[in-house]
């Protein structure tokens, strides 16, 4: 069946942590771009959890500014979630992605969630594998240094992500060959790792 391409968000932002899309049986689905808006002068802050990963985390949002996120290509299996949490309902969001029936064999994607308190060296993919993004997100209000580690450094564990932000690498299309572990440093607790890949039809 082909893919129904929506909104699975377009409105205010809730004050509490909320579920504002949740994939439907039978489904999955692919979020592939966001918009925060503050249309207001006051800056606010605001969280974004897709299936999972930790996109944004009392994120500052300027007043009159608007922030794009696209190129994720986020996953969502049946049942996964979009959280979406404001300081102030005068925020707004758009969600675009799409649907498609769900065959767990045609099935291309796995995603990779971390906590990480020091460093973790992620299980041996059982495939190969393009890295279609990768998401740091810092939620502590002082900075951190984070690294990731391929083979060699991709991210040198010097990078910083200050307090509040996320590093976002989105489309960086690197091959990740079956049985290659990915090493994750922070100098921080609590940071939050997602990392999406996508199965390499040979």
């Amino acid at each position: 069946m082909a893919d129904t391409i929506k909104y699975m968000y377009e409105d205010a932002v809730p004050t509490t942590a909320t579920a504002v899309y949740t994939v439907p049986s039978g489904k999955c689905a692919v979020a592939k771009s966001f918009v925060i808006s503050n249309p207001g002068s006051v800056a606010r802050t605001f969280r974004l959890i897709v299936g999972g990963i930790v996109v944004a985390y009392d994120h500052t949002i300027k007043g009159y500014d608007t922030i794009f996120i696209d190129d994720l290509d986020i996953p969502l299996l049946p049942g996964e979630t979009i959280i979406i949490m404001g300081s102030t309902a005068t925020i707004k969001a758009y969600v675009t992605g799409f649907e498609r029936d769900y065959v767990t064999s045609e099935y291309s994607y796995q995603k990779i969630n971390h906590l990480l308190n020091g460093s973790i060296m992620t299980p041996a993919n059982t495939f190969d594998a393009m890295i279609k993004a990768i998401v740091i997100c810092n939620p502590n209000a002082v900075d951190t240094q984070v690294g990731v580690t391929l083979k060699d450094y991709l991210i040198a564990p010097q990078k910083v992500v200050k307090a509040n932000d996320s590093l976002i690498i989105p489309m960086p299309k690197l091959f990740l060959p079956k049985g290659r572990q990915i090493t994750l440093s922070a100098s921080g607790s609590n940071c939050h790792v997602g990392i999406i890949l996508e199965k390499v039809v040979q």
